[in-house]
């Protein structure tokens, strides 16, 4: 587990929510807790295992609400196919509000279906991104280096670093419009409509 979290200056009442495999949330937990890593205080540390059923549903139950800004941020999981990747995209796509970021790391590997060159797994990237609502923009081992100070040895990489904005409108914010637009319909009421 990554101790950025932790150390990290985050506004006062923020949660935190991980999902994780059960037995790797525990292992690092225990790490992070021989090295003395604490949550800020007036923050919320929340785990979610890789392994519930329902992950929306459970996040929903602890508290998480898609109507608030939200940071997503994918590393390490266990990504077997492609379409385990896109069923990633898919719950956080209608979980986070309009605006929000999601970034990570993917494997190289999901992009080796036929593409033989950058600007074409660069195309794949994006589309895949697209569809699901984000738009996308590939980061460099040799931009992020550059940026710390640091050299990158030359050689090809395993991981693929992104940042992804989203643009659509989280189900609960549709649902909220959802909600007002039927009761402007049912009053008839047009006075504040604009507001929305």
């Amino acid at each position: 587990m990554d101790t950025r979290p932790y150390r990290l200056n985050w506004p006062s009442s923020t949660i935190m929510f991980d999902i994780s495999p059960l037995r790797v949330f525990q292992k690092a937990a225990e790490k992070l807790d021989g090295v003395g890593a604490k949550i800020p205080q007036r923050c919320l540390f929340l785990h979610v295992p890789l392994e519930t059923p329902n992950i929306q549903e459970t996040l929903v139950t602890k508290g998480f609400n898609g109507t608030r800004p939200s940071v997503w941020a994918i590393q390490g999981l266990p990504l077997m196919t492609l379409v385990s990747f896109e069923e990633i995209l898919l719950t956080v796509s209608g979980m986070a509000m309009k605006g929000c970021l999601f970034f990570g790391e993917l494997p190289a590997w999901l992009t080796e279906t036929g593409i033989g060159n950058k600007s074409s797994m660069k195309k794949w990237i994006n589309n895949i991104f697209m569809s699901y609502g984000f738009k996308v923009d590939m980061i460099s081992y040799n931009e992020v280096a550059k940026r710390l100070g640091k050299v990158v040895k030359p050689g090809d990489y395993e991981k693929i670093l992104f940042v992804a904005e989203q643009l659509r409108c989280s189900d609960d914010q549709m649902e909220t419009w959802r909600k007002e637009l039927q009761r402007v319909d049912e009053d008839g009421d047009e006075e504040g409509f604009e507001d929305l």
